[in-house]
């Protein structure tokens, strides 16, 4: 009986062991923003090319373990690359590691530094740089911090800014007393009824030293805590292991926007350790009533891909089926009809192309065939919070400017800002050279593109031409305060840009943008019709000029390097600053 006893203690202390850190042990722990799954797919490339792929890591997130050291990049690929070296930097787009770059091979590389690097107190860029073909791996769990891209010696590009998933980028830090963490991943937003059923879905990430048993999660909504659940599970959550859950709670009784908030408090009974990545908030819409809503689609496409042929085929069928409360935008890359200049935070939604983004909801990043097409519409076609009507307006056939006169009626309160943003688009583009890939049937049937040849001369249509004044809107285009059932009126006048082919097939799209979501609630297209009194509704433009990143955020002053500067009279142009 003693023998026993003696046995189920030593495994008791095991066990304790196993799950509770020891002071003054030297640990270890892999930090990232991705999961622990299979390493996603990469982003395309004809021929070989440099990459820099890095996360980005607040110096907040990374106080608790300062002093502590990096000793080790892991980089996800998707296929074998060349000159694989690893980054870290305290500043954007350089590098303070020096040493050789390594063969790398699909799936996780160990890229073992020379010299251990010490954490500071300063931000870190973390990652690695390797030339290859489509090797950059992405993971399926999404972080605003965990996507940077530089592609063919360009800067590094935020693909995170809109919806693309992290990239798979993990770091070994070592040293004693290591915090205990679990990382919030994901919680999905919430529309209801008044005091209707909540059931807010996330999941999180074990980010310790030691195996985690449990944690604690606390919901708020609008700073007030609403319930605490502790979430357990039947197994330990290993460094690196992703759980998913589930709270419950009921909607307010007042109709309004309100933020939610989903807090991990306690890891294993104790605090957590790095407070930093432990909240997100969540929108949390109450509503009584709901809009009809017009599905916007962003696609990304290019005369060079010969499979964006499938994404025409697909948005042509919807058009068809759908013309008033379906809209699409082509969004061109690479080619006559590129739209980087003002348009470029879109292309963080395509890791490839084709691709498409529904109300630029990262929950609908789909590949636009009919089936995906038709799939999204069906979802999001019957609830919008907000209407949205519009008429554009010129004073002549040979107008050089549109007047656009909106207004937009909401089904709630809220004191979350709305933006309205104005897309110009032209039909019958062209006409230019498609690359075809089903040419002759090669890869089947797709739209009678099967029984064409493999470049098609043809026009394109809904071309993006420009998004005014930015690609996030027009800032008090809506009031900052929303009242449910009152009407907010808006007149807008954009110049045209000078890449339209023929002013006759220029169409206007209206965008009603949630700046905290960055979510698209509503669109409206619109054919100019002549109006002569549009000269009186707005006065010409006047002012100060305008800046713009190259991501398309407005800045206060001109700052060194590239960007877009936005002149009093509609017209943009790209300048150097030194």
């Amino acid at each position: 009986m003693k023998k026993k006893f003696f046995v189920l203690t030593m495994m008791a202390m095991a066990l304790s062991l196993s799950i509770c850190a020891q002071s003054g042990d030297k640990q270890s722990v892999l930090w990232s923003y991705c999961d622990d799954g299979a390493i996603g797919e990469g982003v395309d490339a004809e021929t070989p090319l440099s990459y820099e792929a890095v996360i980005f890591i607040p110096a907040e997130e990374m106080a608790p373990y300062e002093g502590k050291q990096i000793t080790e990049i892991r980089a996800g690929l998707t296929g074998a690359a060349t000159n694989l070296y690893p980054i870290i930097s305290t500043k954007y787009g350089t590098n303070e590691i020096s040493q050789d770059g390594v063969n790398g091979k699909s799936g996780w590389n160990k890229i073992k530094l020379d010299q251990p690097y010490t954490i500071g107190k300063s931000d870190l860029y973390v990652g690695y740089g390797c030339t290859g073909g489509p090797v950059i791996g992405f993971s399926e769990v999404f972080h605003p911090n965990g996507n940077m891209l530089s592609v063919g010696n360009h800067n590094w590009l935020d693909y995170a800014a809109n919806g693309c998933c992290a990239l798979n980028i993990r770091m070994k830090i070592e040293g004693t007393d290591l915090p205990f963490d679990v990382r919030l991943l994901s919680i999905n937003k919430q529309k209801t009824t008044p005091g209707g059923d909540l059931t807010f879905k996330g999941s999180a990430m074990a980010m310790s030293p030691v195996q985690v048993k449990n944690f604690e999660v606390e919901l708020s909504i609008d700073g007030k805590v609403v319930t605490t659940q502790t979430i357990s599970s039947n197994s330990y959550l290993t460094n690196g292991s992703v759980s998913s859950f589930a709270l419950t709670a009921k909607a307010p009784e007042e109709v309004r926007e309100y933020t939610a908030n989903v807090r991990v408090s306690a890891v294993n009974g104790q605090p957590d350790g790095v407070p930093a990545n432990s909240s997100l908030d969540a929108d949390l819409v109450v509503c009584d009533e709901t809009y009809p809503r017009t599905v916007l689609v962003e696609e990304g496409t290019g005369c060079w891909c010969g499979w964006c042929v499938g994404g025409i085929v697909g948005v042509n069928y919807m058009n068809t089926l759908y013309p008033d409360q379906f809209v699409c935008i082509a969004v061109h890359s690479d080619d006559q009809m590129d739209v980087h200049e003002n348009y470029g935070p879109i292309f963080s939604f395509f890791p490839k192309f084709p691709s498409a983004v529904v109300n630029r909801d990262s929950e609908y990043m789909i590949y636009p065939d009919q089936q995906e097409l038709q799939t999204a519409y069906t979802k999001l076609n019957k609830s919008a919070i907000a209407t949205l009507s519009a008429d554009a307006l010129v004073a002549d056939d040979d107008f050089s400017y549109i007047v656009v006169k909106s207004s937009t009626h909401f089904a709630i309160d809220s004191d979350h800002e709305y933006r309205l943003a104005y897309v110009v688009v032209e039909d019958e583009v062209g006409p230019y050279l498609q690359t075809n890939y089903y040419a002759g049937g090669r890869n089947g049937a797709m739209g009678g593109f099967e029984k064409k040849s493999g470049q098609v001369v043809m026009t394109y249509d809904h071309v993006a031409r420009g998004i005014y004044d930015s690609y996030y809107g027009v800032k008090g285009s809506v009031p900052a305060h929303i009242t449910k059932g009152e009407e907010y009126s808006y007149t807008y006048k954009l110049n045209l840009p000078n890449n339209i082919q023929d002013k006759k097939n220029v169409k206007v799209v209206v965008l009603l943008i949630n700046q905290m979501t960055g979510e698209i609630i509503n669109a409206k297209r619109c054919t100019p019709v002549k109006d002569t009194s549009v000269s009186t509704l707005v006065p010409d433009a006047c002012g100060d000029p305008m800046y713009y990143d190259l991501n398309g955020r407005q800045m206060s002053t001109p700052a060194d390097g590239f960007q877009i500067i936005r002149h009093a009279d509609g017209s943009a142009s790209k300048v150097l600053v030194r």
